[in-house]
């Protein structure tokens, strides 16, 4: 648990450079291997610390942050590029159909190099070491009077669970687009890594809803995986099974999509279960 009553400014200043810290030892791993791991926790780093200057933006670096945004956006373009072909080639590999073989390798070798340009842009970013300046600001800079950690925190997060809520209750619809599934697995993301953020804060105590929202990132994670992938293999030069690919992609998408309106409902529409949530977040 955290300083009781300590101030946001203090709590900020020590949350974004633990993150920061973390942030930085994935892009020098992701720029010594590249490997699968290495850029699945690189892009988890990044997602992390742009939600810290996200939340807490009122008592960070402002100028500073900013430059950072920028860089992370193209790490985050160059990673999703080897991501999504990572993914998809583990995903072919599970697809047994006559003529991919062609597909596979393709999209192999676009991985190798995705690969290639995400390491360079990695070590741009760590010579330019934006986020030794970031550091630097942040020990010099003199934060206005900040209201206690907890109520920034109970507040937040409570205005957060509303507002995803609402948009689970519209994703959580058959009808809902690929493209409304995708926006709300993004929110996912964000409510789950702002539970990281304050979790000095509660210990314990908000377990339970970081579990759950874990298991439905999970759920939307592959059904997006399965779009993604259908993109790369319709772009692909090679044809050789590719309507075979598709069609057996769409039927996991779709079984993956069953997958997450049940999770969803029995977990998100509970009343019991959104109202201790709620309860939790009141205790800091």
């Amino acid at each position: 648990m955290s300083v009781p009553n300590e101030s946001i400014a203090r709590f900020s200043a020590e949350q974004s450079t633990g993150f920061l810290r973390s942030l930085m030892l994935e892009a020098r791993r992701a720029a010594e291997s590249g490997g699968i791991e290495a850029v699945h926790d690189l892009r988890v780093a990044v997602r992390k610390f742009r939600q810290i200057l996200k939340v807490l933006k009122r008592w960070v670096p402002r100028e500073e942050s900013q430059l950072l945004r920028t860089e992370m956006k193209e790490l985050m373009t160059r990673a999703g590029e080897v991501r999504d072909r990572d993914i998809a080639v583990a995903l072919l590999r599970k697809i047994h159909v006559p003529k991919n073989r062609r597909i596979l390798t393709e999209i192999h070798e676009q991985r190798g190099a995705s690969a290639h340009t995400l390491q360079e842009c990695v070590r741009d970013f760590r010579h330019r070491n934006t986020a030794a300046a970031w550091r630097r600001a942040l020990t010099l800079r003199k934060p206005p009077d900040a209201p206690g950690a907890a109520d920034v925190a109970g507040s937040l997060l409570r205005g957060m669970l509303k507002d995803y809520l609402r948009r689970g209750a519209r994703a959580a619809r058959r009808s809902a687009s690929p493209k409304q599934l995708h926006r709300f697995r993004i929110a996912t993301k964000e409510i789950r890594y702002t539970l990281d953020i304050f979790a000095p804060l509660y210990g314990n105590a908000i377990g339970d809803l970081a579990e759950k929202l874990k298991k439905l990132q999970t759920d939307l994670g592959a059904i997006h995986d399965y779009t993604a992938t259908g993109s790369l293999v319709e772009e692909a030069k090679s044809s050789g099974g590719r309507k075979e690919i598709l069609r057996e992609l769409e039927k996991r998408r779709r079984k993956k999509t069953d997958r997450f309106l049940q999770d969803y409902r029995r977990e998100f529409q509970n009343k019991d279960a959104v109202r201790q949530w709620k309860k939790a977040l009141r205790r800091t």
